[in-house]
């Protein structure tokens, strides 16, 4: 669903530490990748049971 959002913005603390496209924080390479592929192995455990 996140290939679909104008703009997503990572928080932390409060604090916008990241915003952009799905694309443009994927090539960002920072905190929204980490959290987009732990969440992605999370689904990927979850159907191949």
């Amino acid at each position: 669903m996140t290939g679909y959002a104008d703009c997503i913005y990572m928080f932390e603390n409060g604090e916008i530490i990241e915003q952009g496209t799905h694309r443009e924080l994927m090539t960002l390479n920072e905190q929204y990748v980490e959290m987009f592929r732990c969440q992605a192995r999370y689904y990927q455990d979850i159907f191949s049971l």
